[in-house]
């Protein structure tokens, strides 16, 4: 009898011990966890700081100088060209870090790493063209090409930028936030002005 119970309380030990361990590596995993995200965010919010405030300027400057809305897409255009906000290296992967977070984030994130590197390109397309023409060759694209180029750099700018906003508020509400348990709740079931328009912004793409 002393036996069977002595062999029980070795194992009730050992499983005790088990789970308490496991227990130990699954907090560790949770911190590490977190502690992935919360670097990762802050590398997404500086690249998002960057374009965000590159556009207020744009915007102000565009007031100030009260362009025109059909004169807009050439006035932005001239004003990027040469200076507009370049992705970190590290954007890629830390989009991928805090995937797992929110999926409305996750959305957000994809939407605006597809526009603004399809933005990228038709700057660097828009480039090409002006330093042809500057050296008095014929640029690869033609007019009527240069003139879409135009039109959705100004189309694909703005529109990153909006995803951009979303993203950054998602990133402060669902990762920075000591709250963020409540965020998550909140973003699921109450009615939020701005979480309907960044919402309705996912639908248009």
């Amino acid at each position: 009898m002393i036996e069977f119970l002595l062999t029980w309380q070795t194992l009730l030990g050992a499983l005790t011990g088990g789970i308490f361990g496991l227990l130990a590596a699954l907090i560790v995993a949770k911190d590490a966890r977190i502690r992935l995200e919360r670097c990762s965010a802050f590398l997404l919010q500086s690249d998002f700081t960057d374009v965000l405030s590159c556009k207020e300027t744009l915007d102000i400057e565009a007031t100030q100088e009260k362009v025109a809305d059909e004169n807009m897409n050439d006035w932005y255009a001239n004003h990027l060209i040469y200076n507009h906000p370049k992705l970190s290296p590290l954007f890629d992967q830390s989009v991928y870090q805090v995937s797992d977070v929110n999926i409305y984030l996750t959305a957000h994130l994809s939407l605006f790493s597809k526009i603004y590197k399809g933005f990228l390109e038709d700057m660097k397309s828009l480039v090409d063209a002006k330093n042809a023409l500057n050296m008095g060759e014929r640029p690869k694209l033609s007019d009527d090409e240069l003139k879409a180029t135009i039109k959705n750099i100004y189309y694909s700018f703005n529109k990153s930028c909006s995803h951009a906003e979303c993203a950054s508020i998602l990133i402060h509400k669902m990762i920075f936030s000591k709250a963020r348990i409540f965020h998550k709740f909140y973003s699921k079931f109450i009615a939020d002005e701005k979480n309907d328009i960044c919402r309705k912004l996912l639908s248009t793409g």
